[in-house]
């Protein structure tokens, strides 16, 4: 978009050759956009020929094409590493993690979840603050301007999250274990949160109580995060193991899990 005001706005082509469709396009060090065949890294298209080939969404193309493209909108969170992409009020958040594959090179995978608003999310940006916080706003309808992260609710009603984990078969999926604990890893600046962890084993075959715990957090600088470590104690035996950590509320701050340790005892191996 090009102009100085609303006056001579206009929107006007970058590049004829990039692939790209008109949904939106981010810059991760690479350039990658959303396309109606998933998102997608532009210079792998340009080399391998074809977007079905260059999509970095091929797990979660069900939910990707699920989605309605037709308001949708783009942001980077440096700090974070991540790009989220918006349709109305659906997101697709995914996240830039460096590991070392198989051969012992360095490389780049995504990681990908899905989030839901309230309001639609039609038009987004993120700047960096000369304390060097970052800030991301976003225009909804009816002439609403949010910032995001920001706040414990929506216009006084809660905000509800959970996150789920996949399966964990830990060693080896012939395996069974008993499951004895597992530590939480969480970081936020509230000095309490209120979390649900729901546990389940073989794949979905047994489901046990929920179990409610508090995080406390010490006191840091405005700009720091305190990490801590919960530990809970866990039920039953199996194969694998799956967590989901949930939160409702319109009074706490935010809170990232940044990672858990699980303990058990080998069971003997079992047959899938």
């Amino acid at each position: 978009m090009s102009g100085s005001g609303p006056e001579d706005w206009r929107l006007r082509r970058v590049t004829g050759d990039s692939g790209a469709k008109p949904f939106c396009t981010v810059n991760m060090g690479e350039i990658l956009a959303a396309d109606d065949v998933g998102i997608v890294n532009v210079k792998r298209s340009d080399v391998l020929g074809g977007f079905t080939s260059s999509t970095i969404t091929n797990d979660i193309q069900g939910l990707y094409k699920s989605y309605d493209k037709t308001n949708s909108c783009s942001t980077v969170i440096k700090g974070l590493e991540q790009m989220r992409f918006y349709f109305g009020t659906e997101g697709l958040i995914g996240t830039r993690v460096a590991y070392q594959s198989k051969n012992g090179n360095d490389s780049i995978r995504y990681g990908f979840t899905r989030t839901t608003y309230a309001d639609p999310v039609y038009t987004i940006c993120t700047e960096r603050r000369l304390d060097g916080i970052e800030r991301t706003v976003f225009g909804s309808d009816a002439g609403r301007v949010f910032v995001m992260e920001s706040g414990t609710c929506f216009s006084g009603g809660v905000i509800a999250s959970e996150i789920v984990l996949a399966y964990n078969h830990v060693s080896a999926p012939w395996e069974r274990k008993r499951w004895e604990a597992i530590a939480l890893e969480t970081s936020s600046k509230a000095s309490t949160v209120a979390l649900t962890l729901d546990q389940t084993v073989n794949d979905g075959d047994k489901k046990y109580n929920s179990k409610d715990f508090t995080v406390s957090s010490s006191d840091f600088g405005p700009n720091e995060y305190n990490v801590t470590s919960t530990k809970l104690r866990l039920k039953g035996s199996g194969y694998n193991v799956q967590f989901s950590i949930s939160r409702s509320s319109s009074t706490e701050g935010p809170i990232s899990m940044t990672g858990y340790t699980l303990r058990y005892t080998p069971r003997g191996l079992v047959t899938i």
